[in-house]
């Protein structure tokens, strides 16, 4: 056999050699120094669309799960992920703790700065290598529209998402220094007002609607308001991460028809028998547990979301729905309810939610205007990364502040080959 073996290898490199001196480069592959086209900018447009997309389905199951809105539990069937677990205690100390070598984590945190990089990329090669002929400057202005705005998108994820420990939020770029969660916010509202130059008039408002998310996170809501007021308008088309059968979205196996990792709070079940019409914007289906009684029923039952039914489900990143509670949330803040309840019930009308007056809040959050505007968010921007950025904002923390992790952490591969760390 091991006479055949070396026949066969030494055949097999008589081959390989034969084939690589006839071999030519293959055109569907692009090197460094091949971005020279109009061509080669939709080229890479294309590609960062794709690695957005391939991070913030992770980021939005991940931060769900951190957050108060998703849970884990190995009473239901298929649900196996320890990190998941560890990320769903969100906790410092034993039985199970945060891992800093979480590999749901690390997978994530490579996607999100492959992202980055790759709208450096689109950015650098647009400005320096790509030849735009005349006729092709809408070409030039969408790239650099695009990288920039991504950009922006993914420095805002680095802040929102991370952490190196639960009392020091942010993140690091090119194992680069340690920089806080408000460095990286204020480094993507810089990209912002880069892409607003190559900005068409909707891309403007929808520019304007992420910096005052950004704002809002912030505490600047002067500025939040400010650009709000030039943000989205009700029918103006949302930024949606796209999937496909070869990019799936993750939320199909994390807490979906391929699989059960997450389940859903509970709170959201009583949102649904309060008014069964939330299922137009928080669809969701039932499980049973896998304890049973002494009788074989079973115990428990969960609730899990058919947000994202299918493999090739979009995720929204940001839409007008956003803008409008953004201008509620100031105004009620402001002392004038009854023009927030207006801004809210326009995002309801749009599910064909009835509408909410002053009873509506007398009766169901003692007269409190601030608490419905929550609920429309927890309900509104379900499934979307924003839950987890809500609470912190709010204090409104489910867990022991001392010991709980309000970020995911860094992860442990970057804090080895980072000097800085």
């Amino acid at each position: 056999m091991k006479k055949y073996f070396l026949i066969l290898l030494a055949f097999s490199l008589f081959a390989c050699d034969s084939f690589v001196n006839d071999y030519t480069e293959p055109n569907d592959s692009i090197g460094d120094d091949q971005f020279k086209t109009a061509g080669d900018a939709q080229f890479l447009i294309t590609g960062v669309r794709g690695l957005f997309s391939e991070a913030y389905d992770q980021a939005t199951s991940l931060s769900g799960g951190l957050s108060d809105e998703l849970r884990f539990t190995r009473d239901i069937s298929g649900a196996s992920f320890v990190t998941f677990d560890e990320i769903d205690r969100a906790s410092t100390l034993p039985p199970l703790p945060v891992n800093i070598d979480n590999n749901s984590i690390t997978g994530f945190y490579l996607d999100l700065h492959r992202f980055r990089k790759h709208t450096e990329l689109l950015i650098d090669k647009t400005n320096n290598s790509i030849v735009f002929e005349e006729g092709e400057e809408s070409i030039k202005a969408s790239a650099l529209y695009t990288g920039y705005f991504y950009s922006a998108i993914a420095k805002y994820m680095l802040g929102a998402y991370f952490g190196l420990e639960i009392d020091q939020p942010g993140n690091v770029i090119d194992a680069g220094p340690f920089m806080s969660t408000t460095d990286l916010y204020n480094e993507a509202l810089s990209d912002l007002t880069s892409a607003e130059a190559n900005a068409s008039e909707s891309q403007v408002r929808m520019i304007n609607t992420f910096r005052a998310r950004i704002y809002m996170l912030l505490g600047e809501t002067g500025m939040a308001a400010s650009a709000a007021a030039a943000g989205m308008t009700t029918g103006d088309a949302s930024l949606n991460a796209l999937y496909n059968l070869a990019n799936v979205n993750d939320w199909h196996f994390d807490s979906g028809n391929g699989r059960i990792q997450w389940y859903t709070d509970a709170r959201f079940g009583a949102y649904l028998e309060m008014d069964p019409a939330e299922s137009a914007r928080i669809p969701m289906r039932t499980v049973f547990g896998t304890s049973t009684d002494e009788d074989g029923n079973p115990l428990n039952t969960y609730y899990i979301q058919l947000k994202y039914e299918a493999e090739e489900s979009p995720i929204r990143f940001i839409g007008w729905q956003e803008n409008e509670l953004i201008l509620a949330e100031l105004a009620i803040a402001g002392g004038d309810a009854g023009t927030g309840l207006t801004h809210i019930n326009n995002v309801r009308a749009a599910y064909g939610l009835s509408s909410v007056d002053d009873q509506y809040v007398t009766d169901n959050y003692n007269g409190d205007a601030m608490e419905l505007l929550m609920a429309e968010r927890d309900k509104e921007f379900y499934g979307e990364g924003m839950r987890l950025l809500d609470q912190r904002r709010w204090d409104k923390w489910h867990l022991p502040l001392e010991s709980s992790w309000l970020f995911l952490p860094i992860p442990l591969d970057e804090r080895n080959a980072n000097s800085n760390l």
